[in-house]
């Protein structure tokens, strides 16, 4: 079996060649895709036969993501995210350099 670094390093290589992974979560297996990557977008649309119409989610790495990927951010948010004691969702509109087919 692969040490925990080649099990990310080979997932880094297939989201980089357009392809989908599995991930585990607190509660289920997530599949995911590299989002600025419109192909491999429509495979997880294709496997999970979801329409192109629902939205997804995005996860990113840190706030500097946020940055760069969303377009009015409330600076407030970093505040809120360096206080909090548990795993959180920060919904925003205006998403930037994400594939077209990602987001309703």
């Amino acid at each position: 079996m692969l040490s925990f670094e080649n099990d990310i390093q080979a997932a880094l290589k297939v989201l980089e060649a357009g392809g989908i992974i599995l991930y585990p979560t607190d509660t289920v297996w997530g599949i995911g895709a590299d989002a600025t990557n419109p192909a491999a977008v429509e495979k997880i649309y294709q496997l999970k036969q979801r329409p192109g119409q629902k939205a997804m989610i995005v996860l990113l790495a840190n706030e500097k993501d946020l940055l760069r990927h969303i377009a009015a951010l409330d600076l407030q948010v970093f505040d809120y995210l360096q206080t909090t004691q548990k795993p959180t969702t920060v919904i925003y509109e205006g998403a930037l350099g994400f594939a077209d087919n990602l987001t309703a």
